[in-house]
């Protein structure tokens, strides 16, 4: 399941963008 606010639903599209999405905010905060 997809879970990305409508917001960034329109920058990362659900699949690979949610992947990079992710992986991003998470390198980020860490």
């Amino acid at each position: 399941p997809v879970t990305i606010p409508s917001r960034n639903s329109v920058k990362f599209k659900p699949g690979k963008g949610l992947l990079e999405y992710l992986n991003s905010k998470g390198k980020r905060k860490d």
